[in-house]
């Protein structure tokens, strides 16, 4: 199962971890790759943030 978090920055919210298996899932959520924060990128409110919460992602390795 791959680990996946979701951590704050500053009005944004990252989405962090072994992220490859759900990228085009992030994608059409409206995440923005950052390669500099090594992480998906959900600019915004943290309300945006917390749709995804309602999620749960498992990936198999």
């Amino acid at each position: 199962m791959a680990a996946v978090w979701l951590e704050t920055h500053g009005k944004a919210v990252l989405v962090k971890g072994d992220t490859m298996m759900i990228k085009d899932l992030l994608k059409a959520k409206g995440g923005k790759w950052n390669g500099g924060l090594k992480s998906w990128l959900f600019p915004g409110s943290k309300k945006a943030g917390a749709a995804l919460t309602h999620h749960t992602w498992h990936a198999s390795s």
